[in-house]
């Protein structure tokens, strides 16, 4: 038997309508406190909103007790929008810093990608170093990457089936390379001409952004040309391209300071950002990320800030800036289990910054419900 209930994460419940009982539930907040930017500290309500099924307890409760311990469910459904002023239930955490600059094993000279694995790891690819290298969770070292076909490597992506995909610039193509690192083949000396961002969809497609034709092309897993992206949109260098949980095509249209999305057919949806360094102002875009809300994450480059924008465009935050150490952020990637990689530097990326997006109360899981 279930009972259903209509909580509300947030400071008042005028919203709400049609309210048979509402219960109040305050996340316990335990560990490190995040300041926000102004120095003051995140000690208000948390900002989730939605209603939320529980099951009956699984033990008996005491004559008159009332139980306020959520149990979700797969009917579960949880709206996030990163608002941490609104919120003590989530906060980040500095996690750790790894990679220093040059040429040897674990270091870095030009890490324009990151891409998380499983267990904690994640590759990261170095242009100017001309190799992709694992790192495992406590940031040392693990495999190293160096083949002649893979030689100035910029975007990098996993496919479902574990092998990994990489632009490069120096062959003008994409290269193939199984799960154990062997070289299985390259594509795309036909089409491209200075490939950058790469993704996959759920059909097994890559989409490829071109920073020297200007244009955003999808390629089947044989290499194959289907069509390009946005064809009455103009592009002036798309850096990135990442291909959201619904199918939407997120193309960093950088010279043009701003994201066009677009559906899985490749028609234009929509556009965010503009040049500027104002809330919701993009300055050379790079890598963008989502979140399993649909929320968008970006690095703005030579705002040296990630800030995040919701599906629809609204921009909710900034989530890390340069007050968390961060400068140029170039390369994105955040886990499954909410935590954030950013390459990052001077002139050019020479480490990979973690940051442990935490709820406290609710499961981190529970954003597959959604």
């Amino acid at each position: 038997m279930t009972a259903t209930r209509t909580v509300r994460f947030a400071d008042d419940i005028d919203e709400i309508c049609e309210i048979n009982e509402i219960i109040e539930i305050q996340p316990k907040f335990s560990g490190r406190i995040t300041m926000a930017e102004n120095g003051s500290v995140s000690n208000r309500p948390s900002a989730f909103e939605e209603i939320v099924q529980f099951t009956e307890p699984s033990e008996p409760l005491d004559e008159n007790e009332i139980d306020t311990s959520p149990r979700l469910s797969e009917n579960t459904s949880v709206k996030f929008d990163y608002n941490e002023e609104h919120s003590n239930g989530f906060k980040i955490n500095f996690g750790k810093k790894f990679g220093t600059k040059g040429s040897g094993y674990g270091q870095l000279q030009d890490a324009t990608d990151v891409v998380s694995l499983s267990h904690g790891n994640i590759l990261v690819s170095d242009m100017v170093n001309s190799k992709l290298q694992v790192f495992n969770e406590r940031g040392s070292p693990t495999v190293a990457y160096v083949l002649d076909e893979l030689i100035e490597p910029r975007g990098i992506i996993t496919t479902s089936e574990g092998y990994i995909a990489a632009t490069s610039r120096k062959i003008k193509a994409v290269t193939i390379l199984s799960p154990d690192g062997r070289l299985v083949g390259t594509f795309g000396q036909n089409i491209l001409s200075g490939p950058s961002g790469i993704d996959v969809d759920c059909r097994g497609n890559f989409i490829i952004s071109d920073i020297v034709t200007n244009r955003v092309s999808v390629v089947d897993k044989n290499g194959n040309f289907i069509q390009h992206v946005g064809k009455n949109q103009s592009f002036n260098q798309p850096r990135y391209v990442t291909v959201s949980k619904n199918g939407e095509i997120i193309v960093s249209d950088s010279g043009n300071n701003c994201l066009k999305i677009f559906d899985s057919n490749g028609l234009f949806i929509r556009q965010i950002g503009k040049f500027g360094k104002n809330d919701g102002c993009l300055k050379v875009p790079y890598a963008t990320s989502t979140d399993s809300f649909g929320n968008i994450l970006v690095s703005d480059h030579y705002n040296d800030r990630v800030s995040v924008f919701s599906s629809t465009g609204r921009f909710l935050r900034h989530i890390v800036t340069s007050a968390h150490g961060i400068s140029h952020p170039a390369g994105l990637a955040l886990s499954s289990d909410m935590v954030l990689y950013v390459t990052h530097g001077g002139l050019k990326a020479n480490q990979v910054a973690a940051f442990e997006l935490n709820f406290d109360g609710l499961p981190c899981n529970v954003v597959a419900y959604v």
